[in-house]
């Protein structure tokens, strides 16, 4: 999956170097994420997070505002948006809140297995913390030294 520089969208199956979406610019993305199962696209151009099917590409408002970063399970059932001052997580299927941080953050990632979810800071909040992603609850929390 790739996010061209001008808001293009581009995915392919790696497995036999199939392309499943390619488009024209819509929006200018800032952010995507894609699920390991291939099956959930998210994008986000920090006004709307959008659901894409693929293949296909047909786009879903999912009606959260704002996202500064998001990021997907590998399974796609649950996806986790960064906004200012708080990382929220919901279902994919539902919209569902899940579970809320107050907590600033500027890059997410899922642990490849799904339990965790890695939070980066951004200005004001520098580190790394470790999130386990079923309820939100912080598991580790290492200051911008890194050292504990």
């Amino acid at each position: 999956m790739a996010c061209g520089s001008s808001g293009e969208l581009f995915a392919w199956d790696l497995n036999d170097e199939r392309e499943l979406l390619a488009t024209v610019r819509e929006a200018s993305y800032q952010d995507a994420a894609i699920s390991a199962n291939g099956q959930t696209l998210l994008v986000t151009d920090h006004k709307r997070l959008l659901r894409v099917e693929l293949p296909g590409g047909t786009r879903h408002n999912l009606g959260i505002p704002d996202a500064r970063a998001i990021a997907v399970s590998s399974d796609g059932a649950i996806m986790v948006s960064a906004h200012d001052g708080f990382v929220q997580a919901r279902a994919v299927a539902t919209g569902k809140e899940l579970w809320r941080l107050n907590r600033p953050a500027s890059c997410l990632r899922f642990s490849s297995d799904g339990m965790l979810l890695a939070l980066t800071g951004n200005v004001g909040a520098k580190g790394v913390a470790l999130v386990d992603a079923s309820d939100g609850s912080l598991r580790q929390d290492r200051g911008p030294h890194l050292g504990g």
